[in-house]
């Protein structure tokens, strides 16, 4: 394996382990672009070309002009992510973006989507693609795994007899976190509890002003972001964990998967998520927590309150949760099945094909 890259940031240590020849490509963009795609023309023998998203990276590939399949990855926001720019220049730009996002996810030979949710985004934005896989992402059920005593951990974070709601993101509009902050209010007259908000970004101060607004302060603690190696932990002390994202498509924002109900469910705790983007692909709903409508924040309070009242109910859905991990949705059976559409969409074609 070979991975072409940008010479910026840190490389990832699962990649840093591996065999991969690794190449990194220095300058900035347009330039950088060109320079990859040369970099990719030196690459010999190729079997097949993976792009981690249609632009840039399906676009440098098909510059490459190199004679092999194509397999571009989806997520979500980027087949849209545009809606974000003013109006004018949206009016002017999109129509040619979406041109040229149909013209590259219908060349390439398979487009892996990461939930059911997405895989439907594919197909409307390229009504002519060939053949779009859904392959879920997984988590490590070996680092994300429930606390052997969960009372010691809490006890580690100061939230020593408190129930504890937790949330891990980007604390981004779409993510909800306002939502969850009003049904933490509506509980709290029932229950001793924390909500502890994992994570940082440009609504932070925004999000603070409401909580002082709404008198919780004491209710609610923002820890910022934190080391990967940490998170356990978190996961490890939390009772519920909630997050309640929305699909906001006009500013090209949406949850594609929700990796983060994974690595809860893997730890144990039963998860409340909402009816947005790829995230029922994540929870089972009724078996590994509860999803609920978008912005609904007493819905969001009722879970809450039920899985802080009903510790059985709570035990169950988490070992439900960490039970569909381990069968499913992990690294290795995501690595599986990535190999499985590779050596089948191997088989299906010449040995050697043609320049685009």
């Amino acid at each position: 394996m070979t991975v072409v890259a940008p010479d910026w940031g840190e490389c990832p240590e699962v990649v840093l382990h591996t065999t991969a020849r690794i190449i990194r490509v220095p300058g900035r963009r347009p330039l950088r672009d060109v320079r990859i795609a040369r970099a990719l023309r030196g690459v010999w023998p190729v079997d097949a070309v993976m792009c981690a998203t249609w632009y840039p990276d399906g676009v440098i590939a098909l510059m490459s002009q190199v004679a092999a399949p194509l397999v571009i990855w989806a997520y979500g926001n980027e087949l849209y992510d545009w809606d974000r720019m003013p109006s004018h220049l949206r009016r002017l730009l999109s129509p040619m973006r979406g041109r040229v996002k149909q013209g590259v996810l219908s060349r390439a030979n398979v487009v892996l989507a990461i939930s059911r949710f997405t895989a439907d985004l594919v197909r409307k934005s390229a009504p002519r693609v060939r053949r779009v896989e859904v392959i879920p992402l997984g988590t490590d059920p070996e680092v994300f795994r429930p606390a052997p005593d969960r009372d010691a951990l809490k006890r580690s974070l100061d939230l020593d007899g408190r129930g504890v709601v937790l949330s891990v993101s980007r604390l981004a509009p779409h993510k909800g976190h306002e939502t969850v902050l009003r049904a933490v209010r509506m509980v709290a007259s029932r229950h001793a509890l924390t909500y502890v908000v994992v994570g940082d970004g440009p609504c932070r101060q925004q999000l603070e002003s409401r909580v002082a607004e709404m008198g919780i302060e004491e209710l609610v603690r923002f820890v910022g972001k934190v080391p990967d190696n940490e998170l356990p932990r978190y996961y490890g002390a939390a009772d519920v964990f909630a997050l309640c994202s929305e699909e906001r498509r006009n500013e090209g924002s949406v949850e594609g998967f929700g990796l983060v109900f994974l690595e809860a469910s893997a730890c144990g705790v039963p998860v409340v998520g909402t009816k947005a983007g790829g995230i029922p692909d994540a929870v089972e709903d009724g078996e590994t927590g509860f999803l609920v409508p978008p912005r609904d924040a007493a819905a969001v309070a009722r879970a809450i309150d039920l899985l802080l009242t009903d510790r059985g109910l709570a035990r169950r859905m988490g070992e439900a949760g960490r039970q569909r991990v381990l069968d499913r949705f992990n690294w290795a059976n995501t690595g599986e099945a990535v190999s499985d559409v590779l050596l089948s969409l191997l088989d299906s074609l010449p040995r050697k094909m043609e320049g685009r």
